[in-house]
């Protein structure tokens, strides 16, 4: 009896504790102690409905940005054209929103409790939009035409963002004429196909179907490679990887160039690129 009663006695000091109430996560700006800043914690995504889940992620993004923008003045501000970048990046796709967050309260943390660098932080978030976007085109598919004029004063110019596969019809005006200088002929896109005059080392185009004055176009890959393509009149063009598309006239210098004018008139020539995805 003894022996019960003491077990007795036990059982009801150990039910009669009070049990600690579990602690609620984290939401929002926090600070814990000894951090010389505050992190921004996000909902926990998974368990919102889509109404919630639209909201709460519309929230830590602005949250995020106002930090990397500097605007709480913590010490913590970077590149705004990587801010923006990212800002794109994430509106393209809200779903990058949980990703990001998760990788950036971790940063935060790490620095403001001194685990790691400023600098650390500001590596991995001008790493993270190139991360998540790998392989993915920065803009829709060329399915649309695009026209503009052709300053023949100019370099490079008419930039258009193209995705591999896209297929692009480029076309320059033909009734259209200038010349490169001031005892040239008068040309047009096609260029000075009846020069006897060999092509300067230092033009953009030395390849089979370029001359003095052609409309090339040069093609730039996200890598930064480049490839110079003669255009002429026309050419289609099919896009061998995510990149940027210019045109320009095949020429080394351009403060000698003239558009043709007849009484009133000044010709300029036109440029169109016509999508054909």
């Amino acid at each position: 009896m003894r022996f019960m009663g003491y077990f007795s006695a036990t059982l009801f000091l150990l039910s009669g504790c009070p049990k600690k109430a579990p602690q609620a996560p984290l939401e929002g700006w926090n600070q814990q102690e000894g951090w010389t800043g505050q992190c921004f914690y996000p909902k926990a995504f998974a368990m919102l409905g889509r109404g919630e889940l639209y909201d709460a992620r519309q929230k830590t993004m602005e949250s995020m940005m106002s930090q990397w923008r500097g605007e709480r003045e913590d010490g913590i501000s970077f590149k705004s054209d990587n801010v923006t970048g990212l800002e794109t990046t994430m509106l393209g796709n809200m779903d990058l929103v949980e990703t990001i967050a998760t990788q950036n309260l971790k940063q935060c943390v790490d620095h403001f409790s001194g685990a790691a660098s400023r600098d650390a932080w500001e590596t991995w978030f001008n790493g993270i939009n190139g991360t998540l976007t790998a392989g993915d085109c920065r803009s829709a598919p060329m399915t649309y035409a695009l026209f503009d004029y052709l300053d023949i004063g100019q370099t490079w110019q008419i930039p258009c963002d193209v995705c591999e596969g896209d297929v692009v019809r480029i076309k320059g005006s033909t009734i259209d004429y200038y010349k490169t200088s001031d005892s040239g002929p008068w040309i047009n896109v096609a260029g000075d196909v009846d020069g006897t005059d060999s092509l300067p080392d230092e033009i953009p185009c030395n390849l089979e179907g370029c001359y003095n004055g052609t409309l090339i176009m040069r093609f730039t890959d996200y890598s930064g490679t480049e490839n110079i393509y003669p255009v002429g009149e026309e050419m289609e063009f099919r896009v061998p990887s995510h990149g940027k598309i210019e045109v320009q006239i095949n020429d080394t210098s351009y403060y000698d160039n003239k558009f043709k004018q007849e009484g009133s008139m000044i010709h300029h020539t036109s440029i169109e690129y016509n999508g054909e995805n």
